[in-house]
């Protein structure tokens, strides 16, 4: 079913806490690079910053991601590394940066061609932007653990996307991005009766924390929703 929401109770897997991302480099960071061959690749690094640690994971291309090593912030300064294996031998990539805001701006400097070269870095934060694929978990009255997933696109104030919840996709509607919240309603229909639920939530550091309005079935109810960016 589409979304039965009247057997969820209680929230299970919390989102992130919510640190002052004014002063923080924890968040999900990410940059476009040109590949020699001439295609265009979308890396990432999560981060988590405390004091002037930092740790993470990073992802060049699809699949496994891979820990970062020596992170390190020092006022707006933010540097780290990432070792990989090519081709039986070990590549050692070093990002550094100034952090302004949502934005770093720098230098990559790997051996990957077997020397050092240096390129320049520009990433971004997308923990304010809505969009990507955000999950999270909820138990229903049997004590089961309900899963779910969203994933939203939007152009300006516009939000777009598709709700997943028990194998089964549904569009949202009235979907809306402004000045870091987001609200949008799922309708499904159970028997006689149409369900509608009313999402609305404040993006931050890689969460979504809000509540949820639910019509329709047995009861209209308010729930606590909380979600986390998987993708």
């Amino acid at each position: 079913m589409a979304i039965l929401v009247a057997n969820l109770l209680i929230p299970v897997a919390q989102a992130a806490d919510d640190p002052d991302e004014t002063s923080s480099a924890t968040g999900t960071w990410r940059w476009t690079f040109a590949m020699p061959d001439g295609s265009v690749v979308e890396p990432r690094v999560k981060l988590k910053q405390e004091g002037e640690t930092l740790t993470g994971t990073t992802r060049f291309r699809e699949g496994a991601e891979i820990a970062i090593s020596g992170g390190s912030v020092h006022g707006n300064e933010v540097s780290f590394m990432v070792r990989r294996e090519r081709n039986g031998q070990k590549v050692t990539t070093v990002y550094q940066g100034i952090r302004s805001g949502d934005r770093i701006k720098g230098t990559i400097q790997t051996d990957w061609a077997g020397e050092k070269q240096i390129y320049p870095w520009q990433a971004r934060r997308s923990s304010r932007d809505p969009a990507g694929v955000w999950g999270w978990k909820l138990a229903n009255r049997r004590g089961d653990t309900n899963e779910f997933k969203l994933e939203l696109k939007h152009e300006g104030e516009k939000l777009t996307g598709t709700f997943t919840a028990f194998g089964v996709d549904t569009e949202i509607e009235d979907g809306e991005f402004k000045e870091g919240e987001i609200s949008f309603s799922v309708a499904r229909e159970s028997g006689d009766d149409v369900i509608i639920s009313n999402y609305r939530g404040k993006i931050a550091a890689d969460g979504i924390r809000g509540r949820v309005q639910i019509s329709g079935g047995e009861r209209d109810r308010n729930i606590e929703w909380q979600a986390s960016r998987l993708d």
